[in-house]
This record gives structure tokens, sequence and C-alpha cells, in this order.
């Protein structure tokens, strides 16, 4: 994205066809890495369309050829990409999902303004949007205030973070993930450079030590902020309690927690932490599953078949259900069902080592070699 922006600026200044092929090679390679990158011809376009002198860049034919090819050899290669997974949602189900996540807006807004709050795995249960509606409100008499090119240079701010925040919402239901806001974070410092700019120009030097001096303690909060929350990162355990008490209505924090007390032997808090996942989220894959092998080993069969067999009807590929429903049925003594489940979890995963074993004892037993 800022390989093919510079490029951009570059091409404004003086054309060149080598500066268009950077720009839309490197555009390319953005929406092969992130598909909120399918926005960056709209902060262009309100760059080079907001001044006179840029404007001439958008009648070049080729810049419009270049992001249409590039636009559509993505669209090729996702469409090729999904079509080995589920349907998608129709256009009507997005817009409508994208106009009631509008108020992630003003939570992402808040968590660049003021972040003082972030989780690892924030949800909008979670998320408070308040500091974002009072960031807004600074913002929009900010922008009124601002004349000439720190105004331009501030719509275009507001632009490029607006843009790369919206085509998000479609998928803000779940998850509101902070790492979609490394792009938008650029526009957000456009308009902070904006204000900084114009303040310059009307106080000049008599702002430049107090402007420092605010600058050096916003940045060493920021460091402390940064440090103080790099520490949920530095383990598995780390990382999912910071999940679990940052988003306490996330079903999938409550799904790695319980994992992570799973893998050290815990069930008993595994489990907790299961069922709290399901009953935030019904249909949050694995959950179902990870709580029906506790309950198989505990001997409460009965109840674990109900459990494999909920993680199967809403995640039917996942090879290891079949593989302990089928461990289940055997306990049931009903050996040609579990193998069956066997054979269905070699189907979808035929490096499934477990569900081998089983059917290669299951036919030993029988005799069939």
């Amino acid at each position: 994205w800022c390989a093919s922006w510079i490029a951009l600026l570059s091409l404004a200044q003086k054309p060149a066809w080598w500066k268009l092929a950077i720009h839309v090679a490197a555009f390319l390679a953005a929406l092969l890495t992130k598909e909120t990158a399918v926005v960056l011809p709209i902060a262009v376009i309100v760059y080079l369309g907001i001044a006179a002198e840029r404007r001439p860049s958008l009648r070049l034919p080729w810049l419009w050829i270049g992001w249409i090819a590039a636009l559509g050899l993505w669209w090729v290669l996702r469409a090729k990409a999904l079509a080995q997974t589920e349907a998608v949602p129709p256009m009507g189900e997005r817009i409508s999902e994208t106009l009631g996540n509008l108020h992630v807006v003003l939570m992402h807004l808040g968590k660049v303004v003021f972040p003082y709050k972030l989780s690892v795995l924030a949800i909008r249960e979670d998320t408070p949007w308040w500091p974002g509606l009072f960031a807004a409100l600074m913002a929009v008499p900010l922008g009124l205030w601002l004349r000439g090119a720190s105004r331009e240079l501030f719509v275009v701010g507001a632009t490029w973070f607006l843009s790369a925040i919206v085509v998000t919402l479609p998928v803000s239901d779940y998850l509101i993930l902070e790492n979609r806001l490394y792009v938008p974070m650029i526009g957000a410092l456009f308009m902070l450079l904006a204000t900084w700019r114009q303040v310059l120009e009307k106080w000049g030097k008599r702002v430049r030590v107090p402007a420092l001096a605010v600058g050096g303690v916003a940045i060493a909060l920021l460091a402390f902020l940064s440090w103080s929350y790099s520490r949920a990162f530095a383990s598995p355990d780390e990382f999912t309690q910071a999940a679990v008490t940052g988003s306490p209505h996330c079903a999938l924090a409550h799904l790695a927690r319980g994992t992570v007390h799973h893998l050290r032997g815990e069930t008993d808090q595994a489990e907790a932490h299961y069922r709290e996942a399901i009953a935030l989220r019904a249909t949050q894959s694995i959950a179902h599953n990870n709580l029906g092998l506790i309950l198989m080993n505990r001997g409460e069969i009965e109840a674990a078949e109900r459990e494999l067999r909920a993680e199967l009807s809403i995640n039917p590929n996942y090879d290891k259900a079949h593989t302990n429903l089928g461990l289940v049925l055997q306990r049931k003594q009903q050996p040609d069902l579990a193998a069956e489940s066997f054979r269905q979890a070699v189907r979808i995963n035929p490096n499934n080592v477990d569900a081998l074993g089983e059917l290669f004892a299951h036919h030993l037993q029988r005799g069939e070699e």
C-alpha cells in the first residue's frame, strides 16, 4: 500500500511509465496480501482530484487501465480461492452487515487516538465506542478550521482512514482485530500532520517548544503502553489470559483459553471455558469437539456423543471430530459405525494417523488382512 502510494506521489509530479508500473504492481501485491487494499484507488482519486495541479493525473488512461487489470486479476484469483470454501454471502446481506457495524468505525478511531484498552481478540461487545465519538467530535471542527493545503491533506487522511475501515465492516460482527488498523493509522497520521502544518503557519516558532514537549510525553506514554501490551504475546498462557480478560464475551477467546488448560491437563478449567465459548456462540468450531473429548475421557459417553455430533453439524470437515466420534462409538460397542467415522476422517485427511491406526486395528480384529 505504502509503496504504491509513494509511486503515485512521484507519478503525479512527473509522469513516467516505470512509476505507473511500480504503482500498479505494488497495488496488486497489496490486494493479494490484504483485501482492504481494494479501496486504495478511492484514496488516490481523492488525493489527485482535490487540487488542480494534480488533477491532470486522473486523465491518464493507463492509470485506470492498471487499476482495472490489477482488480480483475485479484478478483479471478479470489473467486478461485473462495470456490473451495463456504458460499460467499449475497451483496444485500453484506451491505446490511456493513450498515449494522457502522459504530465499529468509532471503536477503531478510539483505539487510534486513545489506545488505552487494547485487546488481542477484540469484539464489538467488549470495545467502548465513546473514545471514538470524542475523537470524532474533535476532528470535525478541526477539519473545518484548517485552510488550504492543510485542509487538503486532512481530507485525504480522513478518506484514507475511513475507506480502509469501512471495507472491513462486513466481517466486524465477529472480530474487530486491531491489526486492521495498520493502514488506516497512516491516514490518521496525515490528519495529525495537516493540523501541525496549520499550527506552524499560524503561530510559527512560538509553538515549537511546547509542541516538542507534548510530543515527547506522548511518545513516552505510547512506548509504555506498547511495552505493557506486548506482554500479552509472551506465551500462549499470557495471550489467552489477555484475550479472556480483554474480551470476556468472545467465544474464540474462551476456546483458546480452554485449549491451554486442556493441554496442561487442567480439564475442569478447560471444560468451564469450552462451555462458556458454546454459551456465547453455539456455532464456535472446535469447542464442542474439545468438550466432547473431555467428557469421553471422563466416561460420560452419551454426553460426549452429543457434543461431537454437534461439532460435526457445524464443522463437518473436521477430521478429528470424526475420529473422536469413532472412539465414542467403539465404547458404545458399535464397531461398524465407529469404523465408518474413522473412514470419514481419513477421507477428509489421509494423514490422520489416529484414524488410520483405529481402522487398522478394526480390520485386524476381524481378520480382514
